[in-house]
C-alpha cells in the first residue's frame, strides 16, 4: 500500500470516528439540534436558543473535543455541518442481521480468560456444587485499558458432564481429557445410554477437574450475562428495585443494582450503535 493510500485510509477513519461522537452525544441530549465547525472551532448549538458552546469546553464534550482536536492535528481543520434531523437519519445503527453473541464478540475483538476458583467472594446464592471461575473479558485491540469487564461467573454442577459428552471427540484429540489420565474405558463410559454410569470408579471427579482445568466458558455467555445485568440499570434504584420485586431498603439489593450499574458503563464503552446492536443480539 502506498503512503498516500494509507494517509487517505486514515483520514476516513478519522471521520468515521468523529462521525460516531458526533452521534452519541445527539443521543446523549436530545437538546442539541446542531454541532458545526468554522475556522478550526467547533460549535455545539442547542434547540433551546441558549449560547453555542465551543467544543474546547472539554469538562462538557471531553470525547468529542478528543477526538476533533486528533483529527485537526492529523489532516487539518475540519469543516462539517451536522444538524440533529437528517444527521440521526442518515446515521442511524446499521444492525447486522441475525447477528450472534458470538460474532459481536468477535467483531469487537474481544477475547474471555476464565480460571477456577474454589469460592465466589461476591456471593452465596451459589449451592456447594456449583463451579466458579474469575473471568477477564479483555480486547486485543491496542489500548490504554484493555479490560473490557473482570468478576466472577458461576455454572451447575450438571456443566462438567454435558461439557464432557458434547466435546469428547474434540478434547480427546486435543489430549485435554487424556491428560487427565481418562482410560479409554472410562472414555466410552461417557457415550453409555446410562448417565449413571459416570458416576463410577471416580469417572465425575475426573471429568469435574479436567472441566475446571479447562475452564471452557465461551466469551458469549459472558456477553449474555453482562447484557441482561446491563438491562434497566440505566434506572434510578428505586425504579430498578421496582421491576425486579427487591426490596428498596435492602443493602444486598443495593450492592446488586451498583453492581449492574458497573456493567451498563463497562459496556458503554463501546459507541452507542454497538452498544445498541449487543442489547439487540438474540438470546441464548
Amino acid at each position: 500500500m502506498t503512503l498516500s493510500k494509507t494517509l487517505d485510509a486514515a483520514e476516513i477513519a478519522g471521520w468515521a470516528e468523529l462521525d460516531s461522537r458526533a452521534y452519541d452525544l445527539f443521543i446523549v441530549d436530545p437538546m442539541i439540534s446542531k454541532i458545526w465547525s468554522s475556522m478550526g472551532v467547533c460549535y455545539v448549538e442547542f434547540a433551546d436558543g441558549s449560547d453555542d458552546a465551543e467544543l474546547d469546553d472539554e469538562d462538557r464534550f471531553p470525547e468529542l473535543a478528543e477526538t476533533f482536536n486528533m483529527f485537526s492535528d492529523a489532516f487539518g481543520m475540519p469543516q462539517f455541518n451536522y444538524v440533529r434531523e437528517t444527521f440521526l437519519e442518515s446515521h442511524a445503527p446499521v444492525i447486522p442481521e441475525d447477528e450472534t453473541l458470538a460474532q459481536w464478540g468477535k467483531r469487537m475483538n474481544l477475547v474471555v480468560q476464565a480460571i477456577n476458583v474454589p469460592f465466589r467472594p461476591d456471593t452465596d446464592a451459589w449451592n456447594e456444587d456449583a463451579i466458579h471461575f474469575n473471568i477477564t473479558v479483555r480486547t486485543t485491540d491496542k489500548v490504554a485499558n484493555p479490560v473490557l469487564w473482570s468478576g466472577f461467573y458461576s455454572v451447575g454442577s450438571a456443566h462438567p458432564e454435558i461439557w464432557a459428552k458434547k466435546t469428547r471427540k474434540e478434547c480427546d484429540a486435543a489430549g485435554i481429557i487424556t491428560a487427565a489420565t481418562f482410560t479409554k474405558m472410562e472414555l466410552r463410559k461417557l457415550q453409555n445410554e446410562h448417565p449413571r454410569s459416570i458416576y463410577a470408579e471416580g469417572i465425575r471427579e475426573k471429568i469435574v477437574a479436567s472441566y475446571k482445568k479447562a475452564a471452557p466458558i465461551a466469551l458469549e455467555d459472558i456477553l449474555d450475562s453482562l447484557r441482561m445485568d446491563a438491562m434497566g440499570a440505566d434506572q434510578s434504584f428505586d425504579d430498578w428495585a421496582g421491576d425486579c420485586g427487591a426490596d428498596t431498603d435492602s443493602r444486598k439489593a443495593l450492592a446488586t443494582y451498583e453492581a449492574c450499574r458497573d456493567v451498563l458503563h463497562a459496556l458503554q464503552r463501546f459507541s452507542r450503535k454497538d452498544f445498541e446492536s449487543l442489547m439487540q443480539c438474540e438470546g441464548l
